[in-house]
């Protein structure tokens, strides 16, 4: 860099007044310090070191002296750059001065990718069950290219390590009567406590429920409830993982979560008699597992049950597949055929008045397409009766759990 002496003596005095004011706009361009420019203080939750940014350029806390603070570049420490950059800034007045200048370009989209990366932190720690992958997919959103080039490329694994950091790594118990409840009691979900219930091991059966208060508050003023368990996402010492599901304005919403030993009308009476008193409750929608129908019917005595359309389906079509009638390239595959099936479904929709005339004309339709055999024809027939329609109207599914016409309420989509 020139000697301001040798400036002087080269060149005039406007000529030096310019070459300064040059010299000076090139330096704060630099350094991103005009007005325009935004500048950000942030401090990051990983190491808790406070950075500044201007525009594009990051500046992590060096050290304090007497009348201010230093800030380094943030690339100060990487071996291919070790940009030497350097901000003050000034105790008393909080304005930044620029030191020293950057020895690279700034980085398009750092700051923005820096605050992704700190939303991540915080959502990590507020939403400790949802999927990493979810929650990434979330904050990161429809972030831009330069964006998405600043983040790391383990966003997955960091998510992963944010969340034992908060301390979701839960001790996987071996036996029942190991579960920590006072660890459980620690989970949160949007600064709520999560865990709500634990019914006790009795007779070797528990049940763990999940709710937050909010939750519970919109439990207790639906009118519809949709219950339902998966056997897949569990722990190993349950059975299954039910969810409680509320109608709010026109659509179910998963509110109550519960970890199930057990599939018992015993435990499932338990569980639905630890919710909050549901005084606007009218109907219930569920599979068609008599523990939990039974339980339904003793703990909600006021409530008309509902069969689920979607499980209903499925029962008749896994019958359909064991009878032999779902091969494909086969006779099966016939198009009449393969409708007189699909509109045995439908009986949902039926009266229970018009229920048994309905199935009569479903199957007579079925029999003339002269595809299956009288054998499985027979079998068929036989097995609705015994499972869903009754050998007479007194004895009809219909007249204890209504299977109809409850599919207006939604429940699965098929």
């Amino acid at each position: 860099m020139r000697c301001p002496i040798s400036i002087i003596l080269s060149i005039g005095t406007n000529d030096l007044i310019s070459e300064l004011c040059s010299q000076m706009a090139r330096k704060r361009k630099i350094f991103g310090i005009q007005n325009q420019v935004e500048i950000k203080k942030l401090k990051t939750k990983k190491s808790g070191r406070e950075k500044i940014y201007i525009g594009d350029f990051g500046f992590h806390f060096g050290h304090e002296n007497k009348m201010d603070f230093v800030y380094y570049c943030e690339q100060r420490d990487k071996p291919d750059v070790q940009c030497k950059a350097s901000i003050r800034l000034l105790k008393g007045s909080g304005k930044i001065v620029p030191r020293t200048e950057h020895t690279h370009n700034a980085e398009k989209g750092n700051i923005e990718a820096q605050m992704v990366k700190e939303k991540l932190y915080e959502e990590s720690g507020t939403h400790l069950l949802e999927n990493p992958r979810d929650l990434i997919s979330r904050v990161v959103g429809n972030s831009p290219a330069e964006v998405l080039n600043r983040l790391p490329t383990n966003l997955d694994r960091m998510v992963r390590l944010m969340k034992e950091q908060a301390g979701v790594n839960l001790k996987n118990p071996k036996r029942l009567n190991d579960i920590d409840i006072d660890q459980l009691k620690s989970l949160r979900y949007n600064g709520e406590e999560l865990f709500y219930h634990d019914t006790g091991l009795n007779d070797g059966e528990r049940a763990l429920i999940f709710a937050t208060k909010t939750n519970l508050e919109v439990l207790k003023k639906c009118a519809v409830i949709a219950i339902d368990g998966t056997f897949k996402a569990r722990p190993k010492l349950f059975a299954q993982l039910l969810t409680i599901h509320g109608r709010v304005d026109g659509r179910f919403i998963p509110l109550v979560f519960i970890l199930a030993s057990h599939k018992s009308t015993r435990l499932y009476s338990r569980i639905l008699m630890a919710l909050p008193e549901l005084a606007l409750l009218k109907f219930t929608i569920s599979d068609f597992e008599s523990s939990i129908l039974e339980a339904i019917a003793t703990v909600f005595p006021r409530c008309t049950r509902f069969g689920c359309l979607f499980h209903f389906k499925k029962c008749i079509d896994k019958k359909f597949k064991f009878l032999g009638w779902k091969k494909r390239k086969s006779v099966f595959e016939d198009i009449k055929f393969k409708r007189c099936l699909k509109r045995f479904g439908y009986l949902g929709y039926s009266k229970i008045e018009d229920l048994a005339v309905s199935f009569e004309n479903l199957f007579d339709e079925l029999v003339s397409c002269n595809i299956a055999s009288a054998e499985s024809l027979n079998r068929f027939k036989n097995y609705m009766k015994d499972t869903w329609l009754g050998r007479d109207e007194s004895s009809l599914l219909c007249s204890d759990v209504e299977l109809v016409p409850i599919y207006e309420y939604g429940g699965h989509k098929d």
